[in-house]
């Protein structure tokens, strides 16, 4: 689908909004698998909404905050989602983002940049309890975006987390904060991209519309975790080309918003690296 997969507008029926959105699948929507907005700027973001044993895969965001407060995410998982598993920030309509909210026993794996990413709210905010691992930049990720609001996030709490096999960070600060606390968390085996660039060709280099496969490749298990991969001759581009025989997946969903992009990433160490091993659930290792 072209935009969101269940997308709820709030604040017009006051301050408290009894809605829950339970056991429901948002998959390959080109904008949000779940999520809520708030319609007027000068409305007071509601409370009383709960999302619960949801399913959100293959989004460009899985689950998103624009605009309500004390959001409950429980029990739900956000994988493979091309842009965050769960997202708070200023993308809505008003420019306001979620606070209060508490996001708790969730699995948020895989996602094809990061697993959290969260900025434009005065807070608090809370995670607790939840799986945050295997994803393509960071774990989780505060910063801000341009037009939204600035002011230090208040409160931000990340307790007890399993942050695990991300490829950079397990946890990158861009933003600032007031009263933040980190309590608990196991924060493991992340840094996982160490590899540096490569490219290959020939009769050993096939692909299918899902994998590409290089027999002469000798890769770090996950050192290329969350790159952007380019297919076809000529020079590398911005969005892979298809040959003839790479069927690539259509509908992409749509251009990443301005504003989110990741601070540039250092070199790779120099020398042999052994990552750190690979725990259940994690993805393929390059062939």
């Amino acid at each position: 689908m072209g935009g969101a997969g269940i997308g709820i507008g709030v604040g017009g029926w006051g301050p408290v909004e009894r809605l829950a959105v339970t056991d429901c699948t948002a998959v390959g929507n080109g904008t949000n698998g779940i999520f809520l907005e708030l319609q007027q700027e000068e409305w007071t973001p509601p409370r009383g909404i709960r999302i619960t044993a949801c399913h959100a895969e293959d989004n460009r965001f899985g689950i998103s905050d624009w605009g309500a407060d004390g959001l409950l995410v429980t029990g739900c998982t956000m994988v493979g989602n091309h842009q965050a598993g769960f997202d708070v920030s200023s993308q809505g309509t008003t420019s306001v983002g979620g606070r209060g909210g508490i996001v708790t026993g969730c699995v948020i794996d895989g996602n094809v940049l990061d697993g959290v990413g969260l900025g434009n709210t005065p807070g608090p905010y809370a995670f607790r309890g939840n799986r945050i691992s295997n994803n393509g930049r960071y774990g989780y990720w505060q910063h801000n975006l341009a037009g939204g609001d600035q002011e230090p996030a208040t409160d931000i709490v990340l307790e007890s987390n399993d942050i695990r096999h991300n490829a950079l960070d397990g946890v990158r600060v861009d933003a600032p904060l007031h009263e933040a606390a980190l309590v608990g968390n196991r924060i493991h085996g992340n840094g996982r991209r160490t590899a540096p660039a490569a490219r290959g060709g020939g009769d050993g280099v096939r692909c299918t519309a899902l994998t590409l496969t290089d027999d002469t490749a000798d890769w770090t298990p996950d050192g290329h975790h969350g790159k952007e991969l380019t297919v076809g001759t000529g020079p590398p581009s911005s969005s892979a080309t298809r040959p003839p025989n790479c069927a690539w997946p259509p509908g992409a969903p749509a251009p990443a918003p301005p504003g989110r992009t990741a601070p540039p990433v250092p070199a790779p160490p120099t020398g042999s690296r052994t990552p750190p091993p690979r725990g259940p659930g994690s993805p393929p290792t390059p062939t």
